[in-house]
C-alpha cells in the first residue's frame, strides 16, 4: 500500500531525524567509555574527531564509518525501515587510537569497533587482508557498554575490538582492497571496505605522526 505524499514525507523526516541524532552520538564520541569533556573536530568529511576525556587524562582519536553527509541518506533510511530488510551480522562503526592529554602522540595500536547483530560468547579469531595479501591476524577483544534501558529493561551493548599494530594500519590505508575476517567456534563473516570507510582510513591516518 501506497502511502500519501504528506505521510510518507513526515515518516521519512522522522527516521532521518533519528539516524542524525544517532550519528552525532557516534561523531561526538558520546555513548563510549569515559568522560567527553571537550571535542575537536580534526576533520569534516571524512569525519576526524579527537574527544578529550578530563578524567582519564587522554584523548580518543577516532573516525566514523558512516557518512552523514550522504546523498543516499533519506534512501538507507527507508532501506533499513523495510520489513524484509537483513541488517549486516557485523557493522564496521569507527577506527580509533589513544593518546595522552590533548596532544596527538603516536600510538601503539589503532583499533576497529564493531557493533555485532547477535552477541558473541566468546572473541573471534580475525585476519586483514589487503590486496590478497594477508596483513594481519589475532584474537579480537569483547567490550561490553552498560547499560541501555528498552521498555524498562535493561541490556548491555557489545563492541568487537580488532586493534591492529600502527605501522600495519598505515599499510591498510595505502592499499585498494580490504578484506576483514571472523571466525568464532561456530559462525565466520567476512566483509570488505567500501571506498568511503578506506577514505576514513586515510583520513584518520593522516593524524599518525
Amino acid at each position: 500500500m501506497r502511502l500519501p505524499s504528506g505521510i510518507r514525507f513526515n515518516f521519512v523526516s522522522l527516521v532521518v531525524g533519528r539516524m542524525l541524532l544517532c550519528i552525532t552520538v557516534l561523531c561526538l564520541g558520546l555513548g563510549k567509555s569515559g568522560t567527553v569533556s571537550q571535542t575537536k573536530i580534526l576533520s569534516k568529511r571524512p569525519m576526524v574527531t579527537m574527544d578529550f576525556d578530563s578524567e582519564r587524562n587522554e584523548s580518543t582519536v577516532s573516525t566514523s564509518f558512516f557518512d552523514y553527509q550522504s546523498g543516499d541518506l533519506v534512501a538507507r533510511a527507508m532501506r533499513e525501515r523495510d520489513p524484509d530488510y537483513t541488517p549486516p551480522r557485523l557493522r564496521l562503526l569507527r577506527a580509533e587510537y589513544k593518546t595522552p592529554g590533548t596532544v596527538l602522540s603516536r600510538p601503539q595500536t589503532v583499533a576497529f569497533v564493531l557493533s555485532p547483530l547477535s552477541k558473541y560468547k566468546n572473541a573471534p579469531h580475525f585476519s586483514v587482508t589487503a590486496d590478497g595479501v594477508l596483513f594481519h591476524e589475532g584474537e579480537a577483544s569483547i567490550d561490553e557498554l552498560c547499560c541501555e534501558k528498552v521498555n524498562g529493561h535493561e541490556y548491555t551493548l557489545q563492541r568487537i575490538i580488532i586493534a591492529v599494530p600502527t605501522e600495519m594500519f598505515e599499510r591498510i590505508a595505502k592499499v585498494k582492497k580490504v578484506e576483514f575476517k571472523l571466525t568464532a567456534k561456530s559462525d565466520k563473516y567476512s566483509f570488505k571496505l567500501n571506498d568511503y570507510e578506506r577514505k576514513c582510513i586515510s583520513a584518520l591516518a593522516s593524524t599518525i605522526k
